[in-house]
């Protein structure tokens, strides 16, 4: 089995900070890679198009600025969908994965995010990545520790018991009905269990109220569509559920640290 220190497909841009390897590549559409692996760890983020990869028990669709962490030598196979797909991969060297380790932050295997602070981390990211001034390199080391963090998170929940079936029916709930006003009475009917039993067992399981979790539900139905339509702001905050654009603003920047005209800006600038 193949032992790769590159990435196949066209590399358009390469650059080295602080023990990262930045590597930007482009694929044609429908391209598919055998199994294969890694010599050292990464984070790998979709600029543009769909990326399928597998490992031998699960598969993940990795959208646009979503992320996934490959571990080193760990052996998995790609398919890019229709279209050309753009990719950022950033190596890290032992002696990072050390520093971070030294931080509490466990990555010992695959990991895939894909959430409204996720999306903001990787488009700053990716913005950082092609500013060449002496702060972008601070930039840059310490949006990877962030991403780095917030993949540790997704990979500790994701370890947890099985949430109990009526909380996971919320979950269902407000995934389909993010843009609607619901109450916290209307959830727990949902769940049929009391307002109370619900506020704090989703606290518990989910590590945010309710009310946070539909706000990002709601940022990431936005960073979609800002990504992938021309849609004005005002229409797509509507959509999302959120009636004044300057409230849409302000929870945007709050999730992602960006405005959603400089969002997408950057994301179309891939």
């Amino acid at each position: 089995m193949e032992l790769s220190q590159d990435h196949s497909g066209e590399i358009t841009k390469r650059r080295s900070v602080a023990g990262l390897k930045l590597i930007e590549t482009s694929y044609s559409p429908q391209t598919r890679l055998p199994k294969h692996q890694h010599e050292r760890a990464c984070l790998c983020i979709v600029l543009r198009g769909l990326c399928h990869e597998t490992y031998p028990r699960q598969t993940f669709a990795c959208h646009p600025f979503s992320l996934l962490f490959r571990p080193a030598e760990e052996s998995h196979s790609d398919y890019f969908d229709s279209g050309v797909t753009r990719t950022l991969i950033v190596e890290l060297d032992g002696s990072w994965l050390n520093r971070v380790r030294d931080h509490d932050v466990r990555l010992d295997g695959p990991v895939y995010a894909d959430n409204a602070i996720v999306k903001g981390l990787a488009a700053r990211l990716r913005s950082e990545s092609q500013e060449t001034d002496t702060v972008a390199t601070l930039a840059i080391e310490g949006l990877t520790f962030e991403l780095a963090a917030e993949i540790s998170r997704c990979a500790i929940g994701g370890g947890e018991r099985t949430p109990a079936k009526w909380l996971s029916r919320v979950k269902d709930f407000l995934h389909a009905h993010f843009s609607e006003s619901l109450t916290l009475t209307d959830l727990a009917t949902v769940g049929d269990v009391h307002p109370v039993h619900l506020a704090r067992e989703f606290r518990r399981y989910y590590r945010c109220t309710i009310g946070e979790y539909v706000r990002r539900l709601r940022i990431e139905f936005a960073c979609s569509e800002l990504a992938g339509t021309n849609i004005p702001l005002v229409e797509i905050g509507l959509a999302a559920g959120v009636v004044h654009q300057a409230h849409f603003s302000r929870s945007f920047k709050q999730i992602t640290s960006m405005t959603p005209a400089q969002y997408r800006a950057i994301t179309r600038a891939c």
